[in-house]
């Protein structure tokens, strides 16, 4: 969220605009290593950095809005086909075996009660999800079921065209 909002204060003063591209890559760093712990803290910086841009978006009388603004949430791949197997309440994590030592150069991290599991430490071909929100979000429309007939699918390598 801080190095997000410090790129969006600094190219925001460009009178002919600006693309930002920010990533939270420790999500996939932390599904490598098959750490649920680990990617549920990533998934709330992702949240933050999110938030921040929104927040920022909304901000009144700065020339800045969601009539000249495409903001874009996805990621490029999937990994590990992790499962939750029970359902956990808010702030419940799973018992962790190797917390501290597993993942990121050591062994993957292990579920003995087998609450969530992982089904691989790579990438995997899972669909991932795409949200838009602002300018342009209509173009998607174009696109949705163009190499998938019958679905709202978009390959990933549409979305240059869509942007552009």
């Amino acid at each position: 969220a801080e190095s997000t909002l410090a790129a969006l204060k600094v190219l925001s003063k460009d009178p002919d605009g600006f693309f930002l591209m920010s990533e939270q890559g420790d999500i996939d760093w932390a599904n490598h290593a098959n750490d649920f712990q680990r990617m549920v803290g990533t998934v709330k910086d992702l949240h933050d950095g999110v938030q921040a841009v929104i927040d920022f978006v909304n901000q009144p009388n700065d020339g800045i809005d969601w009539n000249n603004t495409l903001l874009i949430v996805t990621s490029d791949h999937s990994n590990s086909y992790m499962r939750n197997k029970v359902k956990l309440g808010a702030g419940d994590l799973p018992e962790q075996i190797g917390v501290g030592s597993c993942g990121y150069g050591g062994p993957p991290c292990a579920y003995p009660t087998g609450e969530v599991t992982y089904g691989s430490p790579n990438h995997t071909n899972e669909l991932v999800c795409l949200y838009a929100i602002g300018a342009g979000t209509t173009k998607f429309r174009k696109y949705e079921g163009d190499w998938y007939p019958g679905t709202k699918i978009l390959d990933n390598t549409q979305l240059f065209h869509m942007m552009m």
